[in-house]
């Protein structure tokens, strides 16, 4: 009984050994795989493949365009423009575009699935100021249905110390975004290009937008009436039907209004919805948004009791 005891006792000893053996064997490959260089050329440049792969897709050239603007950035003097800027929810769009004068640009989005866009190529300071961005592939602009594209001319736009890049057609919703509360923000995330680490300079002020467009800054805010209905049009897709709706909205007398300025609505304090201004006269403005669904769905319509507001800009 004893002889078979020891017998057992030995194969439990031998297979043990023999686990500890291979799982020894796998950490030790793993320490070896962790360490070791990704595949060279004869030139002892890592691959396109294997640059892409540490990168989780980003191309190889975009990749070498961003290592070369980081060392560009931090070589100065600079223009004031050079740096790395940050727009993005946090989810679904997270871009970063890293741009210098003697090194050109480079761009990624990431979102939720992965990858959702990239592209590199030269920057152009032009003589108003504003910056071209000559992409070597393909591109559309930034905030079109089709994720991945990214903007292809920006103006520098500074606040205090912070910097923003933004295009012709964001100044007006910078100036809402100011309205609502969301810059300056306190965080990276936000909806417009801000340079990297920024978020926390403290700011005073306004920032050095446009004078026509500081002009639609409100400290107080602006309520207007929905005093028509003028269209509802179903947009969207069969399977998440959206809905265009047009109103009149009536503003006080003596009020000065420009396209572009948003409302939200106030009252009833249930609904949700962006009116934005596409024609002025008089006290009378048409503004439109697209609903979130569709337009049978009556109960969230707009009518002539909804009471809307700018909103206004409270300085930190």
């Amino acid at each position: 009984m004893q002889s078979k005891d020891r017998t057992i006792s030995a194969r439990r000893v031998a297979i043990i050994s023999a686990v500890l053996l291979v799982l020894g064997f796998l950490v030790l490959m793993g320490s070896i795989l962790a360490v070791a260089p990704a595949p060279t050329d004869e030139r002892n440049t890592i691959s396109d493949s294997a640059l892409q792969a540490i990168n989780y897709g980003v191309p190889a050239d975009v990749v070498r365009r961003r290592e070369r603007v980081r060392e560009a950035i931090q070589m100065p003097p600079q223009a004031a423009w050079a740096g790395e800027y940050l727009e993005g929810d946090g989810l679904g769009e997270n871009v970063v575009l890293s741009l210098a004068p003697s090194a050109g640009i480079a761009a990624t989005w990431h979102g939720c699935m992965g990858l959702y866009g990239s592209n590199e190529g030269e920057v152009e300071e032009r003589d108003d100021g504003s910056l071209l961005f000559h992409f070597n592939r393909p591109n559309g602009e930034i905030g079109l249905p089709t994720p991945g594209t990214f903007p292809s001319k920006v103006r520098l736009v500074r606040w205090g110390a912070r910097r923003y890049l933004l295009s012709d057609g964001q100044m007006m919703d910078f100036v809402n975004a100011m309205h609502r509360g969301w810059e300056p923000r306190s965080e990276p995330q936000g909806f417009f290009l801000l340079a990297k680490g920024d978020e926390k300079i403290q700011v005073s002020g306004l920032p050095e937008l446009p004078k026509s467009v500081l002009a639609s800054v409100r400290y107080s805010p602006l309520i207007g009436h929905v005093s028509a209905i003028e269209s509802r049009e179903r947009v969207g897709r069969p399977d998440f039907p959206q809905c265009r709706v047009r109103i009149r909205v009536r503003i006080p007398d003596g009020e000065w209004v420009v396209p572009g300025l948003e409302f939200k609505v106030i009252d009833p304090i249930n609904e949700y919805a962006d009116f934005r201004i596409t024609e002025v006269a008089g006290t009378q403005v048409l503004a439109e948004d697209v609903m979130l669904q569709d337009c049978l769905d009556t109960a969230h319509m707009p009518t002539t009791t909804w009471i809307l507001s700018s909103g206004v800009y409270a300085e930190w």
